[in-house]
């Protein structure tokens, strides 16, 4: 050991002053020393961040601080101890009766141990010690105040003590990363704060589990719930300030094993977004306001939690709000206070629920009626009621696609007469990331391993790749656009509703009226660097499984996709080039030949068809559109015929002529089958399996037989 070995202290000096005195003389550390007394007594270190909060319940108060012992974990039988002297006589025997198990001993520090057992043993003080952690001035821009009815005029008083400001620290640390929530949850290592930015949680801070609890219960008087009341859920509202600045907050409240655990919903007072501000391209702004110019008739905007889906609702009635138009609204919760209408309140427990408001709703004389959520049959059937009877209802539904909103009205009870009458459209939608502005940088070549991988998957080539900097918290991204499909009920769509078609032969009938399907949408996101396809895979993920590509479908009520033929693929490692100008049928056919097992390729046009075959990439089977601008289907085919390196490649051409001639035609030229649109799904998956189980053709177009269509 460094430094000097004549070191002589009293029996009776403190502890502390010895391990100071002994770390002087020796010059070394309180760590090092620690080392040198746990290798003394033959016992290991104590790694105080390991220290189990729940332990202390073990080992009274006094009974540590007489000891310098803190309780670090336990098992069935024994309980472990931080201490730095282990020689007292008592120390094991009390220990041990006290908590009623065998004791073990770490070595740490005596500092570190007094510490460590006044963060354990008062919050109070634990509290102002992880505000020392926090860099820079934290907690004094933040007013804390009760959610106020109209006629209370008085502020809640600021109180300075540590639990409060600590409180205040977590709500700004919050406000200052755009939060949209707030997670306090217990742990078995004591409590963790996590915040949701942009969609996605990332962790603020640790504390102690009885500050954890501390912060919760003033939560909790923030939001007027019962701080006594433990044992069960509770809801409430508060607000506060932050740099001038207000918000409401949403708090959650729900019992765990060890702790409640809340959640904070932090809403920005912010001024009223119109369609074109919140992110929507301008083909979806159009449709959207063409339904909207409807004075009767049900809307629906549709996704999971956190979409943005109340936003995008908000948007929508701020561009039909006007004097002469009476909105009225009934949510749970009214997340934003909005000029020009009516918001009803939903208190369940009053008995104020969705169906009794709109009940009263009806006898407001109302335009416009927003439902904040249709959550059952009732609610439902009195929504498509109102919209029969001259009124405009806007609506939330939780369903994974735009079409989803159709089969969810069917099995809350709407008939499909009523619905084909009342619904006249729906948007689906989701939110996805946008890179930091300030770090990204071009893909360029070469792409890593995951980049091709889901360029394979995507058919997309990633613009933009993500780098991390101070400002988006080395996340690389900041901020959020919405991606969207917008169905619009037709006249055809409506028929198939009544004949009963599957959804995804509605789907592929929205599609051919214009929807530009989700994935699509995301996509766009992607070419034009607002996003990458990490991003889009993470939200998005794949298209909905689609059997039909029809743009006009058949109106069989027979389900497509009960065929098991449809999944018995005999090639389902082949690869299929598909070479058409029509971006819709090129992704629902993907979708639908990558159900089947298919490693499909997508060529927008016939130059880009030949393009991929002239560098040598190899495909079994080429689905080819007959009828393209610039490069046709029959100079497509007649090329690859010509070719040396793909006369063997099988061609399915893929044509809406009608005239027999044409069929013959491309069967003479070398064509492998012959498929007419409307495409019918099973028919296609047939002709290609047929195919590829035949063996390829090895004769020139010139010479060659008709081969027989199977």
């Amino acid at each position: 050991m460094p430094g000097s070995t004549d070191l002589s202290i009293s029996a009776d000096t403190l502890t502390v002053e010895a391990w100071k005195a002994a770390c002087l003389a020796c010059n070394v550390d309180s760590e090092d020393l620690a080392r040198v007394v746990a290798r003394h007594f033959r016992l290991p270190t104590a790694d105080m961040s390991e220290a189990d909060p729940a332990v202390v319940e073990l080992v009274p108060h006094g009974i540590a601080l007489k000891f310098g012992a803190l309780p670090l974990g336990h098992g069935e039988r024994t309980l472990i101890l931080a201490v730095s002297d282990p020689t007292p006589p008592d120390l094991e025997r009390e220990l041990a009766f006290t908590s009623g198990r065998c004791v073990s001993f770490r070595i740490a520090p005596p500092s570190d141990i007094a510490k460590a057992i006044e963060v354990a043993y008062r919050p109070d003080w634990a509290a102002t010690w992880l505000l020392e952690q926090v860099p820079g001035e934290v907690g004094d821009g933040v007013e804390l105040g009760r959610q106020r009815m109209v006629e209370e005029i008085t502020e809640a008083e600021i109180d300075s003590k540590p639990i409060v400001r600590l409180t205040k620290t977590v709500l700004q640390m919050a406000v200052e990363q755009n939060a949209s929530d707030i997670h306090i949850q217990p742990s078995a290592g004591g409590g963790v704060v996590r915040f949701r930015v942009d969609g996605v949680l990332r962790t603020g801070m640790h504390m102690p589990l009885p500050i954890t609890t501390r912060v919760i219960s003033r939560i909790k008087v923030l939001g007027r719930l019962d701080i006594a009341d433990r044992l069960r859920p509770q809801d409430g509202r508060a607000e506060i300030r932050v740099h001038e600045r207000p918000y409401d907050l949403r708090i959650s409240t729900v019992p765990t094993r060890r702790a409640e655990k809340a959640v904070i919903r932090i809403l920005e007072r912010r001024q009223e977004l119109g369609l074109s501000e919140i992110g929507l391209s301008e083909n979806e702004i159009r449709r959207m306001c063409e339904v909207l110019r409807q004075r009767d008739g049900l809307i629906v905007v549709t996704g999971p939690t956190g979409s943005g889906k109340s936003t995008t609702l908000h948007a929508a009635l701020s561009h039909i709000s006007s004097e002469d138009v009476n909105i009225v609204s009934v949510e749970d919760p009214v997340e934003r206070e909005l000029n020009g209408l009516t918001q009803v309140q939903v208190e369940e427990s009053q008995g104020l629920t969705f169906l009794s408001a709109l009940r009263a709703i009806m006898r407001q004389d109302p335009d416009v009626i927003v439902v904040g959520e249709v959550r059952d049959a009732e609610t439902a059937s009195i929504a498509a009621r109102a919209s029969l009877t001259g009124h405009l209802v806007l609506a939330t539904l939780h369903t994974n696609e735009a079409i989803g909103v159709v089969r969810r009205l069917l099995d809350l009870g709407i008939d499909p007469s009523i619905l084909v009458d009342t619904l006249r459209g729906s948007l689906a939608q989701r939110l996805v990331r946008t890179v930091c502005p300030n770090c990204v940088e071009p893909a360029s070549d070469p792409l890593t391993e995951e980049e091709r991988a889901l360029f394979r998957r995507f058919q997309t080539r990633p613009t933009v790749r993500v780098v991390g900097c101070g400002e988006c918290n080395h996340q690389g991204y900041k901020g959020r656009v919405p991606v969207v499909e917008f169905l619009v009920v037709s006249d055809t769509l409506a028929e198939l509703i009544l004949e009963g078609a599957s959804p995804t032969e509605l789907r592929s009938q929205a599609i051919a009226d214009g929807m530009t399907p989700l994935l699509e949408s995301a996509l766009v996101r992607v070419r034009s660097g607002e996003t990458t396809l990490q991003e889009v895979e993470r939200v998005v993920g794949r298209m909905p499984p689609v059997d039909s590509v029809s743009a006009h479908p058949s109106t069989s009520t027979q389900p497509r996709d009960e065929d098991p033929r449809l999944a018995e693929s005999t090639h389902a490692t082949s690869r299929v080039l598909v070479v058409d100008d029509d971006v819709q049928h090129r992704v629902i056919v993907r979708s639908l030949l990558e159900r089947a097992g298919y490693h499909v390729t997508e060529s927008e046009d016939g130059s880009a068809g030949l393009a991929r075959l002239a560098r040598g990439e190899h495909f079994d089977l080429m689905l080819l559109d007959l009828s393209m601008p610039m490069l046709g289907g029959r100079e497509v085919l007649a090329a690859v015929r010509r070719s040396v390196g793909a006369s063997d490649l099988n061609v399915v051409v893929v044509t809406d002529a009608p005239d027999p001639d044409t069929e013959l035609e491309m069967l003479q030229a070398g064509a492998d089958a012959y498929v007419r649109k409307p495409i019918e799904a099973r028919s296609l998956m047939e002709q290609i399996e047929a195919v590829l189980r035949s063996p390829p053709s090895q004769t020139s177009p010139s010479n060659q037989e008709c081969p027989v269509v199977k």
